[in-house]
This record gives C-alpha cells, sequence and structure tokens, in this order.
C-alpha cells in the first residue's frame, strides 16, 4: 500500500505517547506516489524537531519516560537463546568473546556483555556491548537478524531510521556516571576495560538487508535505488546524533 507524505506524517504525531522508535510508521520502506522514500520524509521532520527551539514531543519522546538509573542490570537468562534469534547471535558472539567478521572486530573490539538492562523498570536492553582495546571506546550496539524458518540466512525487516532511533534512545537513557559504574562492575567480572574513556553507539545488521541497500545504494525489489546516503536525510539525522558506527555481517546461516 503506498501512502501519501501527508499520512505518513500524520502517522509519525499520532500517539504521542509512544516513543519514535516503536511507532511502525518508521518502519515502512516504501516511497510516496511521487517517488520519495518515507524514510527520508520523517528523518527530515525529526530532524526539524530535534533542531527546533520550540518543545515538542517528537524531541521529547525519544527519553524514555521511566525514571533513568545511575547504573545498570545484566538481565541475560541462564539458558541458551533460541537458535536463529538475535539473542542467539549475541550469545554467540559473547561466548566465543570475538566477532567473526574481521572489520566488524576492527571497529568494534571484542564482545564483552549482552541484554543490558540501562532504565529502571523497563525493557530498555542494549542487544550487545563491546569493548575496543586500542580505541577505548564502548560501543552499545543494537543487534537486528533473525533466520525464519527453512531460510538459509539471516534477515532483517527493520529500516535504518527505526534502528538508529533505538539505540539513539537507549543512549539517551544510559545514566551520567554510567561509564564509570560499567568499567567498575565489568572489571569485577575479570574483564579489563581500565582503558574504556567513552561510549558509542553502533548498528550490526546482515549483509543483503535493506539497511545495507538503503547506504550502499543497492537494488531494492520493486522500489528506486536509496538515494546517495551522503546526501539523504537519514544521514543528516545520523550526523547530528553522533558517534554512530553501522556494520554488517555475513548473513549465512551457520546453526546458532
Amino acid at each position: 500500500m503506498v501512502h501519501s507524505k501527508q499520512e505518513t506524517l500524520e502517522k509519525l504525531y499520532k500517539n504521542s505517547s509512544t516513543k519514535l522508535y516503536q511507532k511502525q510508521v518508521v518502519n515502512r520502506k516504501g516511497t510516496t506516489p511521487d517517488g520519495v522514500y518515507y524514510n527520508e520524509i520523517l528523518a527530515k521532520e525529526i530532524l526539524a524537531q530535534e533542531t527546533s527551539n520550540n518543545a515538542s514531543f517528537l524531541k521529547l519522546q525519544i527519553y524514555p519516560k521511566k525514571v533513568v538509573k545511575t547504573g545498570f542490570i545484566y538481565k541475560r537468562g541462564k539458558e541458551e537463546p533460541e537458535k536463529g534469534s538475535e539473542k542467539a547471535l549475541c550469545h554467540h558472539w559473547l561466548i566465543n568473546k570475538e566477532f567473526d567478521n574481521q572489520k566488524v572486530a576492527k571497529v568494534l573490539g571484542k564482545p564483552i556483555e549482552y541484554e543490558l538492562n540501562v532504565v529502571k523498570k523497563t525493557k530498555v536492553n542494549v542487544d550487545l556491548v563491546s569493548f575496543n582495546k586500542t580505541t577505548g571506546i564502548i560501543y552499545l550496539i543494537e543487534v537486528k537478524g533473525k533466520v525464519a524458518k527453512s531460510s538459509k540466512t539471516y534477515k532483517t525487516s527493520e529500516t535504518l531510521l527505526r534502528c538508529v532511533l533505538e539505540i539513539e534512545t537507549y543512549y539517551r537513557s544510559l545514566g551520567k556516571d554510567f561509564l564509570n559504574n560499567f568499567k567498575e562492575e565489568t572489571i569485577k567480572k575479570g574483564i579489563d576495560i581500565s582503558g574504556a574513556k567513552k561510549v558509542k553507539k553502533a548498528i550490526l545488521v546482515p549483509e543483503e538487508s535493506f539497511i545495507e541497500q538503503q547506504i550502499k545504494g543497492l537494488p531494492i525489489k520493486d522500489l528506486p535505488v536509496y538515494p546517495k546516503f551522503e546526501e539523504s536525510e537519514v544521514h543528516k539525522l545520523l550526523k547530528f546524533y553522533k558517534d554512530f558506527e553501522i556494520l554488517f555481517f555475513s548473513n549465512e546461516n551457520r546453526g546458532w
């Protein structure tokens, strides 16, 4: 179904109690009748609200409404996650203490925790946390990718805009003492991150996903090629939020 620009923006402003990344409209992949991607319309509107002098729910609702913790809680269960799930991917990388892609590892370093709860009494859990010893950067990583039944590859239906809004929300949820608290607790667990000096955000998704097609301008089934990413509205929003890395892992199903 094709939606107009007006209807798309109306959906964005509807249900003011719902956080931006939870709104279905930010996950629309198509274009308006005149060929403009919904992600582009929405990113432009959100950036305009973020940079305006007037307070608006679009600006404020990116923050969780609950009281932010000064620390964090380890939420992951003792049981192994279901095979083919995003949690299983994170669990595999954490147990093996490394990413299986050299390009990813060079940027993100080594996984040190997953399912990290950063907001009190909410389900605001960061999928995966890594530490790059060389750069001294801790990454909060939004991981997308599941293996559907009978599928041979990891896939995700997420748009880049939704992923950006989700991990940005989590990042803004951190207590002011998060870095020091996290360093202290992680070192107690025997993991040396004493050299950590900054926290950044990352999005990690399968190759051949819609997000990769958005960024690299690859052919998209039944849709026009996405605008040149460096000139896109989504990229402008990313630049405003700062400190983002977007990386891709092999979509091959390896039975994890």
